[in-house]
């Protein structure tokens, strides 16, 4: 995707995100997906981005999360980053007897574009709890969306054999507890 007309639509320079320098807002990242999405006929351009996630994405708190032991310790440790970049996410998990929830307030879901960013978020939790050894392929049994129900989540292989909620006040994948105390796979 010739990312460039997007990117200066909403005040932002491919030579500031190549270089990684500063930070942009919620309403650009938004604003910049959707209309990436829309003009390259790519509804479901969150899901894709998110599919190839890698800590390095996340720059140095990937790198930071990768040193951890298990997953739990990494999602703690992306539930206090998240609190320090973006004071109006939340992430954290909740359990249900062997089940846990891992779940993410995105803040503002009312601004144009976060369906995009609901998408992206859903699929970088999936891939990881999917860093967790031995769970490569593993697909949720639920998963609950912030965003209203859309085509473009029946396309996803990865969450099609999952019940799903929408219009939620959080984004959630459900998982098995025990995925919590395995090593990363830090590949």
């Amino acid at each position: 995707v010739p990312a460039g007309p997007y990117l200066r639509r909403f005040g932002t320079s491919p030579d500031q995100v190549a270089a990684g320098e500063g930070w942009i807002t919620k309403a650009q990242a938004y604003g910049f997906m959707r209309a990436a999405a829309q003009g390259e006929s790519i509804p479901d351009l969150g899901y894709r981005v998110g599919r190839s996630f890698h800590f390095e994405i996340l720059g140095p708190i990937g790198s930071r999360m990768r040193t951890c032991e298990t997953l739990k310790e990494a999602l703690d440790m992306l539930s206090v980053f998240i609190r320090h970049v973006a004071t109006d996410n939340r992430v954290w998990l909740s359990g249900d007897r062997d089940q846990v929830w891992l779940c993410n307030d995105s803040g503002d879901t009312s601004l144009p574009g976060s369906e995009c960013g609901v998408q992206l978020g859903a699929m970088v939790f999936l891939q990881l709890v999917r860093s967790a050894a031995g769970a490569e392929g593993w697909t949720p049994s639920e998963v609950v969306f912030e965003s209203d129900p859309g085509v473009a989540h029946e396309a996803v292989p990865e969450f099609a054999g999952a019940r799903p909620g929408f219009r939620s006040v959080f984004t959630a994948i459900r998982f098995p507890l025990e995925f919590l105390a395995r090593p990363l796979d830090r590949r």
